[in-house]
């Protein structure tokens, strides 16, 4: 093998795990949260089991500011999972856009497993392990990060 190509693997080999030691670096000593709030993202991903025995349902506000919030709710009586984004900020662009979509889903043992995920403008919610799944662009404002539960009795 030529003595310049095993320099330019061995270069190669280490470049890419100085790179991949400074990413998980990165990740691990908490740098990405730093920047996401620099760059004003509001990435997440929770999930989550609702025992809703003895509930009507609830009222999860997502990407929530003083005034503006994506609501997704679940009604125990009509077993509806709805994502509602007719107060989810940026709606006046288009008439058609401020919506509410819903999906019907049975709890499973009289739980309710929903997996969200929200990045910039999207927001993905699976429940029961992906029986039902909602997927939506949100625009919301400068700020909006907060989540609240509202639980319905």
């Amino acid at each position: 093998m030529n003595q310049n190509y095993k320099i330019f693997l061995w270069s190669l080999s280490a470049a890419l795990g100085v790179f991949l030691f400074g990413f998980d670096t990165a990740v691990i000593s908490g740098v990405e949260q730093t920047l996401q709030k620099l760059w004003n993202l509001n990435v997440f991903d929770h999930g989550m089991t609702i025992n809703l025995l003895g509930s009507k349902g609830f009222d999860l506000h997502l990407l929530k500011n003083a005034s503006n919030s994506s609501i997704l709710s679940y009604d125990v009586a009509s077993q509806t999972l709805s994502f509602d984004r007719t107060n989810s900020g940026n709606i006046d662009f288009n008439k058609r856009f401020s919506s509410i979509e819903k999906v019907k889903i049975s709890p499973e043992s009289n739980q309710l497993k929903l997996d969200i995920l929200v990045d910039k403008s999207v927001v993905e919610i699976y429940a029961n392990g992906g029986k039902a799944l909602l997927t939506d662009l949100v625009f919301p404002l400068k700020d909006s990060s907060s989540i609240e539960m509202i639980w319905k009795k």
